[in-house]
C-alpha cells in the first residue's frame, strides 16, 4: 500500500516519496521561486528539478548546506548537472520531530 501522502496532488517531494528506499537524480535545472510553507509562510527558496522526475524539491538551507558540501559550490545555478541521492530521514522543526527529505553524495552513478 502506498503512502497515504501520495494519494493528494502533491506539487514538491516529500519523506513520503522515498518510502522505497533513497533515489540517485541528476539536477536538471534550478529556479529560485516564491513558496508556501505548511504555516502559510511565503519564502523565495530554490527548487530543484531532477532530469526524468516528475516532481521538484524545495531546497531549505539545510538542504543548500548539503548541496555545497557535495559540490564545493556556493552559487545554486551550478548545482545543476550535479548527480545526488535523496533519502527520508527524520529533523526537528519547532521542536518536533517531522519526516523530512535530506541531500547527500551519491553512493552509485545512475545507469
Amino acid at each position: 500500500m502506498a503512502h497515504w501522502r501520495n494519494l493528494f496532488e502533491n506539487k514538491y517531494v516529500g519523506a513520503w516519496t522515498f518510502e522505497k528506499g533513497p533515489a540517485v537524480v541528476t539536477i536538471e535545472k534550478v529556479q529560485i521561486e516564491d513558496v508556501i510553507g505548511e504555516a502559510g509562510r511565503k519564502d523565495r527558496l530554490p527548487v530543484l528539478y531532477f532530469t526524468g522526475a516528475k516532481l521538484p524539491m524545495v531546497c531549505g538551507a539545510a538542504n543548500c548546506k548539503n548541496m555545497e558540501a557535495v559540490t564545493k559550490k556556493t552559487d545554486p545555478q551550478e548545482w545543476v548537472g550535479a548527480v545526488i541521492e535523496l533519502y527520508a530521514t527524520t529533523c526537528k522543526l519547532k521542536g518536533e520531530t517531522r519526516p523530512c527529505v535530506r541531500i547527500r553524495a551519491a553512493k552509485k552513478e545512475l545507469k
